[in-house]
């Protein structure tokens, strides 16, 4: 008598699919498990260093309104052009704008009156004490909005790079020392990892007619400084004591 089998694929892939997990259970490996005669101390080390402002960035404005928006925005332009031109012969000047902001103001009755418009100019110069000639000659096309001093990003890099041997060096001895504080001239760094921090002083709002009125005697601008900080963060493997 002959014998027929019948293949049933849902119970075929039902066991592949637990042949599968298995082999996987198996052949995953295992997160590394913590050496339990170790212990773990978290530390930091912070240096810092005070560093003048050479860096300003001025922000300034153009601001129009008109009967329509195509009004407006050729008042922003005849602003923008006659500020940038009185710029043109002064190389040591970084001009960056920003994209027009053109809206509608409309009454109680939800009906628009006019038009608004802005626009943002940003200088950036490292010639601090031409500041107030440079005001005195944009001022005329543009409204001043602030001014903000920092350390240059090339100046930033140089100290940065000098803080981080002095910090790494002071690291290396306070790992030493705390291994000591435990009775021991053995460990190990686990991690280490190194952060950056620049504490500029903030933007200093100041009328642009100011300048102006003060034209026989222009304003005293200080950059002040700027305290640049390095932190050395880590954790340290000590072995733990009998």
């Amino acid at each position: 008598m002959k014998t027929t089998t019948h293949f049933r694929p849902n119970l075929f892939y039902s066991l592949l699919a637990l042949l599968l997990i298995s082999f996987s259970a198996h052949a995953s490996p295992q997160p590394e498990e913590a050496d339990t005669d170790e212990h773990r101390v978290h530390f930091s080390i912070s240096n810092s260093q005070k560093v003048a402002n050479n860096t300003a960035d001025i922000t300034l404005q153009a601001i129009a309104q008109g009967p329509n928006a195509q009004s407006v925005m050729q008042q922003i332009n005849q602003q923008m052009q006659a500020a940038i031109k009185s710029l043109r012969l002064n190389d040591e000047v970084v001009t960056q704008t920003s994209s027009y902001q053109v809206y509608p103001v409309h009454n109680k009755q939800r009906i628009i009156t006019h038009w608004k418009g802005q626009q943002s100019l940003t200088l950036t110069t490292q010639n601090l004490p031409g500041l107030p000639t440079l005001l005195e000659n944009v001022e005329p096309h543009l409204s001043y909005q602030s001014l903000h001093f920092r350390v240059s990003d090339a100046r930033q890099q140089q100290v940065r790079q000098q803080l981080i041997s002095k910090a790494l060096q002071h690291y290396q001895q306070q790992a030493k020392r705390i291994a000591e504080s435990f009775a021991t001239s053995q460990y190990r760094f686990v991690d280490t990892r190194i952060h950056f921090g620049a504490n500029n002083i903030p933007r200093q709002p100041m009328l642009a007619r100011s300048y102006a009125e003060t034209a026989s005697a222009p304003p005293v601008m200080e950059g002040g400084e700027s305290t640049i900080t390095v932190v050395v963060e880590g954790e340290l493997a000590l072995p733990t004591p009998p």
